[in-house]
């Protein structure tokens, strides 16, 4: 049960979405021979590759300013609890 959370978790990421259509529009261009060139090919794999990282980032600095703030708030804590002022 816990294997399936996390792979609907992961499905519903952004990034994974994202790999998943660029993927299928590579496929269909493959199968289809809908004669996308090789150029439109890689502009878009680095628009997807330039989201990708620039999402990442974003999620990154907002889980650092998270952890900053609850570490800020327990070490309140921990002064109030021992009495101590700064």
């Amino acid at each position: 049960m816990v294997e399936l959370q996390i792979v609907a978790d992961a499905l519903r990421n952004r990034r994974v979405i994202t790999v998943i259509l660029a993927a299928i529009i590579l496929l269909l261009n493959g199968w289809l021979h809908l004669g996308l060139p090789s150029s439109v090919i890689a502009w878009g794999s680095g628009v997807v590759m330039a989201f990708i990282l620039g999402d990442s980032v974003v999620e990154a600095q907002v889980h650092r300013a998270t952890a900053v703030a609850q570490a800020a708030r327990a070490a309140a804590a921990v002064t109030t609890a021992s009495g101590e002022t700064h």
